[in-house]
């Protein structure tokens, strides 16, 4: 009898387990929407430089996808070259999302709190334009565009709201980033823009 009870509980506990698992079903992120733009160089260049630790505090590798591939897509996806000479170098030199456990409240008001995490999210770019004319640079430029984003969710939040801050934080992101590359091309690296 108690054999029985057993493996119906473990039926049970897979069933509730593939259930929660379809359901935390989150979009992908993907830029196939976007209208990519013309750059006046004939080559561009996109490097990812970041190497995630894997390790804590380090969280970025949990996200479904991680901020070093959705920037990396969304650079590829969003600029294209369209002139005969010309060469732009984006490298990303920092995607990082931290988590921080927060301290709880001393005293009679901590013992009602729920204990806190913040996850700071971190990109760092730089960019390199050279304006090549046969053998010779005429003009070079560079610039860098740094983005920072954090999100405070209770430590205890469903897995599901999780995978959706996850996934607004890269989007925030990656909207940060995005501004950040035009302003560098239509400030800080003149004539860049077609």
């Amino acid at each position: 009898m108690f054999r029985y009870g057993f493996v119906f509980l473990m039926v049970l506990f897979i069933t509730n387990c593939t259930q929660f698992v379809s359901s935390t079903k989150m979009p992908d992120i993907t830029f196939e929407h976007i209208v990519s733009r013309p750059l006046a160089v004939s080559q561009i260049e996109v490097s990812d430089k970041y190497t995630p630790p894997l390790q804590s505090p380090n969280v970025e590798h949990l996200f479904k996808t991680p901020p070093y591939i959705a920037i990396y897509n969304f650079i590829q996806n969003s600029y294209h070259p369209a002139a005969e000479q010309g060469y732009v170098h984006i490298i990303i030199e920092e995607a990082s999302v931290v988590k921080e456990n927060l301290p709880i409240e001393s005293g009679f008001k901590g013992l009602f709190e729920k204990p806190m995490a913040r996850y700071t999210g971190k990109v760092k770019i730089r960019i390199e334009a050279r304006d090549i004319s046969g053998q010779s640079v005429i003009s070079s430029g560079h610039a860098s565009v740094l983005a920072e984003r954090s999100r405070t969710i209770k430590q205890d939040t469903p897995l599901k709201d999780k995978f959706y801050m996850h996934f607004e934080l890269t989007e925030s992101l990656i909207a940060d980033v995005q501004k950040g590359i035009e302003d560098a091309f239509n400030n800080k690296i003149p004539k860049i823009l077609k």
